[in-house]
């Protein structure tokens, strides 16, 4: 019966240590390094980048399954993310990446879909506000916790993909995240200390 006493304080005790060593542990599965904005308008970074934390799903295009590895992520980190842009996100064709965003985040985020054509009649304006800009010519007129730039900046030319880049950072919060993908490859980074770093881990 002591034995009992005994052991009950000390099992309460390690599990109330291991309840406040898990946020921290989870604070430490993502990891990044820096990276800088020549190294990001190399074609060559893609590969390198996706090949970092889970390999992507090779997608070419836009659809309701896209992004999937983005979605994992954005589950993962939703507590984080109160409001995510989705740039280039198709609203003619009623933004279907933004659609499984939202599910992804959950309803708590407030989610925006960001194109340069105007929205579909098969758009949801209940899942998301819709606008109408261009990440080439000034950053999003708010501030976000996450931007989607997938499959735009392998349509521009090289002093466009920088600018779209540079004004992608401008519209994140510091700790905010850009997901992007080329040529079907995704890939995450991170603003730490007003510059990109490369999620190699997540």
């Amino acid at each position: 019966m002591c034995a009992k006493l005994h052991y009950f304080p000390r099992a309460r005790a390690l599990l109330s240590r291991a309840g406040a060593l898990l946020p921290q542990m989870r604070a430490h599965a993502l990891r990044t390094e820096p990276v800088s904005m020549e190294m990001l308008l190399r074609p060559a970074f893609f590969s390198a980048a996706a090949s970092a934390g889970a390999k992507p799903q090779i997608e070419t295009s836009v659809s309701l399954h896209s992004y999937t590895h983005h979605n994992r992520f954005l589950a993962k980190y939703k507590d984080r993310i109160k409001v995510f842009a989705d740039v280039g996100c198709d609203l003619v064709h009623g933004a279907p990446t933004t659609v499984t965003a939202r599910q992804a985040l959950g309803p708590q985020a407030r989610v925006h879909a960001v194109d340069i054509f105007p929205p579909g009649p098969g758009c949801c304006p209940d899942d998301f506000k819709a606008h109408l800009h261009s990440i080439v010519k000034a950053p999003l007129p708010f501030k976000c916790d996450a931007l989607r730039l997938a499959n735009v900046l392998n349509h521009l030319p090289p002093h466009q993909a920088e600018q779209a880049l540079r004004h992608s950072l401008e519209s994140l919060n510091e700790g905010g995240f850009l997901l992007g993908a080329t040529h079907g490859e995704q890939f995450f980074l991170q603003k730490v200390n007003g510059k990109f770093q490369r999620v190699v881990d997540w």
